[in-house]
């Protein structure tokens, strides 16, 4: 996972797990350009890392919310957070 994919599970996580694609422009600091943002976030899903309200084939200037999928991405020491106990 690259530092674009990185900083987007962040804002994601941070923000409630679901944003909409500007909102995350917003929460990634306006410092991405919307290519790099939009391509990252397909690889993303792809991967299995987070989903979309919509189709791909419907997304085109439709405003759309992406939603982290927390199982599908894995944790520092590889522990899906699932599998961690509050006390760790």
């Amino acid at each position: 996972m690259n530092r674009v994919k990185i900083a987007i599970t962040i804002a994601l996580a941070a923000n409630g797990g679901t944003l909409s694609t500007p909102e995350l422009v917003v929460a990634l600091g306006d410092n991405l350009a919307a290519s790099t943002l939009n391509r990252n976030l397909h690889e993303m899903e792809d991967h299995g890392y987070v989903t979309c309200d919509l189709p791909r084939e419907d997304r085109r200037r439709r405003r759309t919310r992406w939603t982290l999928n927390h199982a599908g991405v894995p944790t520092r020491r590889g522990w899906r957070r699932s599998q961690l106990s509050p006390g760790r």
